[in-house]
């Protein structure tokens, strides 16, 4: 029983790495077909452009899909999933043209905006009081209010009176 969610999170794990590697897939199958097509409907050869191309894009593919793995529940799955998305979508793009591979420039531009999302909320909190502060610095300073003066006698009066009876 203690192993349950456990269980759930392996199973959610194994399907979602599932689902990845089918996008990979397909991705690199239509890759491999088009230039295929092309070079026989063509007589095109194969060039070192578009080998190193599918070389780059299938070890983009592979580390995507390792650093998936690695960061999976964390706050940057959600970001490396568009990545792996965009990097599929490119590698089926660039069939078509090669100036597809401008789209590679989002990259920079994705990780500033999320990024400059991030800086800029941070900065914005950068002088504002919470909540939360305004009561610990209450309390801090009733606490140091009566911690002053050490050599003073300390007045009881906050304190009630109780009465011990003894039977």
């Amino acid at each position: 029983m203690a192993n349950q969610s456990e269980k759930k999170n392996k199973k959610k794990n194994a399907s979602s790495n599932r689902i990845y590697l089918i996008m990979i897939g397909i991705s690199t199958g239509i890759y491999i077909i088009m230039n295929l097509y092309q070079k026989y409907k063509y007589n095109k050869i194969f060039t070192k452009k578009q080998i190193f191309g599918f070389c780059f894009l299938s070890i983009m593919n592979y580390f995507l899909f390792q650093l998936l793995n690695l960061f999976r529940g964390s706050y940057w799955e959600s970001y490396l999933i568009d990545i792996l998305g965009l990097n599929c979508l490119i590698e089926i793009l660039i069939n078509f043209h090669w100036k597809f591979w401008y789209l590679y420039l989002i990259y920079p531009g994705y990780f500033l905006i999320k990024g400059g999302k991030k800086l800029f909320d941070y900065v914005g909190t950068i002088g504002k009081y919470d909540e939360n502060e305004e009561i610990n610095q209450q309390t801090n300073q009733f606490k140091n209010q009566g911690h002053k003066n050490k050599n003073l006698k300390k007045d009881n009066t906050d304190k009630p009176k109780i009465k011990y009876v003894k039977h």
